[in-house]
């Protein structure tokens, strides 16, 4: 049986071909699509819900869609404001991760009088429109509906004339004409085409990492990872060249890039083999390497993490962000959360050439060995194993405060919820010690330090441990 719609009793429902009704049906569906209707918390469900109660309480709550709104970021929600504000509006029709259907009222002086007559026009932006200002709304769009915990939605948008933009609507079920209800219906067959993919996957996961760190002289001042790693190779630099720097060949950022690997030991091994090639560059002590979110004010970095065979889902997203990036932010300081909301927010994304995913939301993870190998392996179980990881602590508004704002006490009190989670899957019990230790430094552990240098936690030179010199065998009488 395909997909399911569950809808309550309203008379203006879209004409879907999909199977329908105001009650489950008793065999077992692939996901459940909720529309106008709250029956089904998401994080409690047997199947995927799309629009679970979490998101759509979110919606129905104006305080609670202005906190949300505030934390991520995101354009404040309009309070009562005059049409003539705005000089251009969107609509925009959001179906997980990408908007399908994106509509704007045309350019000129004449909108502040149509929408005052109520005639707006409203003409529709073809996917070939790559202008700034619609890919900012089109980004806009999906992430609102993401950060309110919601999977379908239109989300209407006001551009003033000083550039600012503003939340005017958002509607977890909205009139769809014939031709967006297909729409919706065919991005609803790939989803479940997608989900089908995840649980019978022939293949395991693959995954990669391009994890970054500075270097600091012996006074705290920044020195360009350029001046001793290339641009490519294991370990080189980031592309983000030096403010001012017209030729872009001052890069301060530097990245370690292992192979990806299906087994996330194998990763870690080629990550330390990658940290050895560097260290034959910069072995110095007067030369620190440092990592964590902002190791140097205005330089945020990431410890950014690549899929392959898996689909790029809000499921998984909010699984990532659940049962990933609320644990380590439980050992950020403050000066690693500074890079948020404008990078490393909930649920950052960014699809590949080679058809995975990036997951951009941590801080670099170079911290520790302990942390990095808590990072890489439960990225590898949250990938396989998401659809089991149901847990959505990070709906609550004041949650996603705590995470923003760097509150590791109120995320300390989450972190029980998801851990219990984890050690349920059946992949936990191979990689238990590592896992164990990373929850209970989350837990317990004091914030890393983004001055101390990394290589001193890695035991690499110059802070090795020194091999003690072999015995010498007793001369023969």
């Amino acid at each position: 049986m395909p997909g399911f719609v569950l809808h309550g009793e309203e008379a203006d429902l879209p004409r879907f071909s999909l199977p329908h009704g105001t009650e489950l049906p008793a065999e077992q569906v692939p996901f459940v699509l909720q529309w106008g209707i709250d029956a089904l918390a998401a994080s409690e469900a047997t199947v995927p819900v799309l629009n679970g109660r979490e998101g759509l309480a979110n919606v129905a709550d104006p305080e609670r869609m202005r906190t949300i709104l505030a934390v991520n970021g995101l354009p404040p929600k309009a309070e009562a404001a005059s049409e003539r504000e705005w000089i251009r509006q969107y609509v925009i029709f959001v179906f997980q991760l990408t908007p399908f259907a994106v509509y704007r009222t045309p350019d000129g002086p004449l909108l502040a009088r149509r929408l005052r007559r109520g005639k707006t026009r409203f003409v529709e932006v073809t996917a070939s429109v790559a202008s700034r200002e619609v890919k900012r709304a089109r980004t806009l769009a999906w992430r609102v509906v993401y950060a309110l915990g919601l999977d379908v939605a239109r989300v209407r948008l006001g551009l003033r004339k000083n550039g600012a933009w503003a939340v005017l609507d958002v509607k977890p079920a909205p009139p769809l004409p014939n031709p967006l209800v297909r729409r919706l219906e065919h991005r609803l067959a790939l989803y479940e085409a997608e989900l089908q993919g995840d649980r019978l996957r022939t293949e395991p996961v693959l995954l990669g990492a391009d994890p970054e760190f500075m270097l600091r002289d012996g006074r705290g001042q920044l020195i360009l990872a350029s001046r001793f790693f290339p641009r490519g190779g294991g370990i080189g630099c980031d592309q983000l060249w030096l403010r001012g720097d017209a030729t872009r060949r001052h890069l301060p950022i530097g990245e370690l890039r292992p192979q990806p690997a299906e087994d996330p030991k194998d990763l870690v091994r080629d990550l330390f083999r990658n940290m050895l090639l560097g260290v034959r560059r910069v072995a110095r002590r007067d030369v620190a390497w440092v990592a964590g979110g902002m190791p140097f004010a205005g330089y945020p970095i990431g410890g950014h993490l690549h899929f392959s065979r898996v689909s790029a889902n809000s499921h998984l997203l909010r699984a990532l962000d659940n049962y990933l990036a609320l644990p380590l932010a439980c050992l950020e300081p403050p000066s690693s959360r500074a890079r948020r909301p404008k990078y490393g927010f909930l649920g950052d994304w960014r699809p590949q050439e080679h058809g995975g995913f990036e997951y951009r939301t941590l801080p670099s993870w170079l911290v520790s060995p302990t942390i990095a190998k808590g990072v890489i392996i439960l990225a590898k179980l949250i990938a396989e194993h998401y659809l089991a990881l149901r847990k959505l602590p990070l709906a609550e508004p004041n949650a996603q405060r705590a995470f923003y704002e760097g509150d590791r006490d109120a995320l300390r009190l989450l972190l029980p919820l998801v851990r219990q989670d984890i050690e349920r899957l059946p992949s936990f019990a191979r990689y238990a010690g590592p896992l164990n230790a990373f929850f209970d430094l989350a837990q317990h552990g004091e914030p890393w330090k983004e001055t101390e240098d990394i290589r001193k936690a890695w035991q690499l030179p110059p802070y090795a441990p020194k091999t003690p010199p072999a015995p010498r065998r007793p001369r023969r009488a």
